[in-house]
């Protein structure tokens, strides 16, 4: 009977120590993550050594350029009296005129080409149908290279304000003396 309750004792034990090992190893189970796929963890890696910096030092930079936004990307001028507002002798005055003069034809230059390349652009895109599909490019550049023309043309290379002014002006008196004429002729 000693025997057999040592066998009895020794088979508790086993089932104890068999029960143990399972118990340990299912809650060794329990406690360990599931294990990832090797993309996961490439995945996870990628996010938080590159994307989250990265994020991070965007989201901190917007932020401060919002803050520092500026009204125009380009320089403004402040506006000078034109040549007809400068008393005769004022140079100072002339020069930024003349300044000013230049400026805007730079940007009246700019412009006429932007619409020239409008103008094209469309031509281009449409080939065959340009003459139907674009005439709204078209009157647009036309007009305003007939208002350049009418502007700056006949100047000559060397020309400043005061050729443009003397051209106006002359300009101003043919209509005046046009529109006399007509008036005239009506009575």
């Amino acid at each position: 009977s000693n025997i057999g309750s040592s066998l009895v004792n020794l088979n508790v034990i086993l089932l104890n120590l068999e029960d143990n090992y399972y118990y340990s190893v299912a809650s060794a189970q329990r406690k360990m993550p599931n294990p990832k796929r090797a993309e996961e963890y490439v995945t996870d890696v990628y996010e938080f050594l590159v994307d989250k910096p990265v994020t991070f030092f965007r989201n901190t930079i917007d932020g401060i350029r919002k803050q520092n936004k500026p009204a125009y990307y380009h320089r403004q001028y402040s506006r000078v009296p034109t040549i007809d507002q400068c008393y005769t002798d004022d140079l100072m005055c002339f020069y930024e005129a003349d300044v000013q003069y230049k400026r805007d034809r730079t940007v009246d230059d700019q412009i006429v080409r932007l619409l020239q390349r409008k103008m094209t652009e469309c031509e281009v895109r449409e080939g065959d149908n340009a003459v139907l599909n674009c005439q709204e490019a078209i009157r647009i550049h036309t007009k305003a290279i007939d208002l350049y023309t009418l502007k700056y043309g006949d100047l000559g290379a060397g020309h400043n304000c005061r050729d443009a002014l003397m051209k106006q002006k002359r300009r101003m008196l043919e209509e005046r003396r046009g529109a006399s004429r007509a008036q005239g002729s009506l009575e």
